[in-house]
């Protein structure tokens, strides 16, 4: 297996826009990596340029500690799977698979052993001698994903591979696509705009937006520990709650909106912040939470009230401004009623107003001096 580290690297178009602004990006041997963020952000660049089929404008591209800048796509040791599966439709499952192996003469030995194993990784011997139109979306996609795995690439690159699946099958297909990287170990770097596909599958991720890495870390730790607003309300689901407030650092006391204050004192300068909380730190006033001396209760009223089985996402209006929780269980409360609800301190995180980096995380247990990406 192979590492893929890039390096400064910035890509622009004629027309004088930037698409990728000094990324910086190590990703080691084995890994599986995630680069998330919404349409647009420059991801599937990232990618296209790491496979060669796109130029970089500047930077280096180190593929297995080597540099990569000049290489033509088939000397990067690299398999790819597009989102349109790219098969060819007059040819069967088998021959799609094999193709690879054949144009760069393979023995037929090693081809057939290679298309047996993958074969019976993914579950497709059944549908060998089919054609593409004779297969669903979801056979179509483990041919696809078979196709890289004969290569025996020490990279595979994936774009966006499940978006045109339906949400059972996408859920299904990430778990086979997580189980055989981790048996195969290939370096697998994945494109989506799914948070639940960056969260549930990667060893580590980058989240981008506007062609810059606004974090990069565990799914866990970014979900945790966000570095930036955008990263807040991207990953989560719902996003986060983000709310305009102003410290004041002589009387200790964070002002939200006109009517709401929390007596706090935090390790940062005053002035204009936003407080963040997610949904799932919202609690009833009956939660065990409200015993602790601690607890910032306060009463909300009710705007909406969407039961999904387990859980129950309440909408309501704080000081004018739209927050969600979410609470365990089944929740039946009338629209417009006032609400007791509480949070702990320790779950409420503070950013800069004015560029969005954070300033202070309590369970960080400090202040956070710089953000490095």
């Amino acid at each position: 297996m192979k590492s893929v580290e890039l390096i400064d690297v910035t890509k622009t178009y004629g027309n004088g826009s930037v698409i990728i602004k000094n990324l910086n990006l190590s990703i080691q041997s084995g890994e599986f990596f995630v680069l998330v963020g919404p349409s647009g952000c420059g991801k599937s660049t990232i990618l296209r340029m790491i496979a060669g089929l796109e130029g970089m404008t500047s930077g280096t591209l180190l593929i297995g500690g080597k540099p990569a800048n000049l290489l033509p796509p088939s000397k990067r040791s690299l398999s790819m799977v597009f989102q349109n599966y790219a098969l060819y439709p007059h040819l069967t499952a088998r021959e799609n698979i094999i193709f690879g192996l054949k144009a760069h003469r393979i023995g037929k030995d090693i081809v057939e052993k290679r298309l047996r194993e993958a074969a019976e990784m993914l579950n497709l011997a059944p549908c060998l001698d089919r054609k593409p139109r004779q297969l669903s979306g979801g056979q179509r996609q483990r041919i696809a994903l078979a196709r890289s795995i004969v290569s025996e690439a020490p990279i595979c690159l994936m774009d966006e591979p499940l978006s045109n699946l339906d949400a059972k099958l996408r859920a299904r297909m990430r778990s086979e696509i997580r189980r055989i990287q981790r048996k195969i170990g290939t370096t697998m770097i994945y494109v989506t705009h799914d948070q639940i596909e960056a969260m549930t599958m990667g060893d580590r991720m980058a989240v981008l937006h506007d062609g810059t890495v606004q974090q990069i870390g565990r799914p866990i730790d970014v979900y945790n520990h966000p570095d930036h607003t955008f990263v807040a309300s991207f990953i989560g689901s719902p996003q986060m709650n983000l709310m305009p407030a102003v410290y004041d650092d002589v009387q200790k006391i964070l002002r939200i909106g006109a009517s709401w204050t929390i007596t706090r004192e935090l390790p940062i300068a005053g002035g204009e912040v936003i407080l963040g909380i997610r949904p799932e730190n919202i609690h009833p006033a009956t939660h065990p939470a409200s015993a602790q001396n601690k607890a910032i209760h306060f009463s909300a009223n009710i705007i909406d009230t969407e039961i999904l089985g387990n859980e129950t996402q309440l909408t309501f209006l704080l000081d004018h401004q739209t927050w969600t929780a979410k609470w365990e269980g089944q929740w039946t409360i009338p629209d417009q009623s006032a609400q007791e609800m509480v949070i702990l301190p320790e779950n409420l995180l503070v950013f800069d107003r004015k560029d969005g980096h954070i300033l202070y995380d309590p369970k960080r247990s400090q202040k956070v001096e710089e953000v490095t990406v």
